[in-house]
């Protein structure tokens, strides 16, 4: 599925993509100066944007229709698949990182933990990158990654899914050093074929960390038996209980409440904006990681 380094057009691709300003997808916004991939969907086919890509400014153009393209002209990029080639071109830049980068998912709250985690990080590192808004598909992963044009200090990158092996696609695209997983829950039960396949597909970012990179950190909130379950033999760090901090130690109310570090220090009470015992729990989370 991922272009080989040593195919010609990956190589012509890497080569324009260093000489860019950055990647675009959509015509509609691209810029002088950016690399444009001419991706299809089951409503449009982005072939037919090649040349206005090219008259908006575009360096190149990476397509896998080679109708009314120009044979002899470098800035056409004919592939198999522009898709593959987009994903290829970010686990390619993502290898050229040695900071840490956190592979999150979860049935619920991966976007609100995610935007709480990178609050904590960017008070201790200067450059964190991490995903915008759900950004967190088989199309938003490669983008996020290409968007960090130098190594950040930290990287955060959600992955979501609605079905079996897309997180080990995504994971298999950004190759992450510690993972979270939210929570286990019902959404995308249709798309995935009920409880067990959530978790089992939720759990393939562990699969990875398994496969990959058994050394790694998972975090895992120990009030979850599905979590627990899923990441047993890896190097976890357990939180969200009074023996693994940091935990809700007291609820003040629903906007404030008292948590507990790993050392068992009293911090708060805290006033937040977010409400319900789900957030206070992605907080934990956050402060867990960060």
């Amino acid at each position: 599925m991922f272009l080989p380094d040593s195919d010609l057009q990956f190589k012509a691709i890497q080569s324009r993509f260093i000489a860019s300003t950055g990647v675009t997808t959509d015509t509609r916004v691209a810029g002088n100066g950016q690399l444009f991939f001419a991706l299809k969907g089951e409503h449009f086919n982005g072939n037919k944007y090649a040349h206005k890509a090219i008259e908006a400014g575009c360096v190149a153009v990476v397509v896998d229709d080679d109708a009314d393209i120009p044979i002899q002209d470098p800035r056409f990029i004919l592939v198999p698949d522009a898709l593959a080639a987009l994903q290829s071109l970010a686990r390619w830049h993502r290898r050229k990182w040695s900071c840490p980068v956190i592979g999150m998912t979860g049935s619920n709250g991966k976007t609100t933990t995610k935007e709480l985690l990178k609050c904590v990080l960017e008070s201790t590192y200067p450059k964190v990158h991490a995903t915008v808004g759900n950004f967190n598909n088989h199309i938003g992963v490669p983008l996020t990654l290409l968007a960090a044009r130098t190594e950040p200090d930290i990287a955060i990158i959600e992955m979501g899914a609605n079905a079996l092996r897309e997180i080990t696609l995504l994971a298999e695209i950004a190759e992450p050093n510690a993972a979270v997983i939210t929570n286990i829950g019902q959404a995308h039960l249709e798309g995935f074929g009920g409880e067990e396949a959530v978790m089992q597909g939720k759990g393939e970012l562990f699969d990875y960390i398994r496969r990959e990179q058994p050394k790694s950190p998972v975090f895992v909130h120990g009030n979850h038996p599905k979590l627990l379950r899923l990441s047993e033999g890896l190097n976890r760090i357990i939180y969200g209980t009074p023996d693994s901090g940091p935990f809700v130690s007291e609820v003040n109310s629903e906007c404030s409440f008292t948590w507990s570090g790993p050392t068992g220090d009293a911090y708060g009470p805290l006033s937040v904006h977010i409400q319900g015992e789900h957030n206070r729990e992605n907080i934990m989370t956050a402060i867990a990681i960060g």
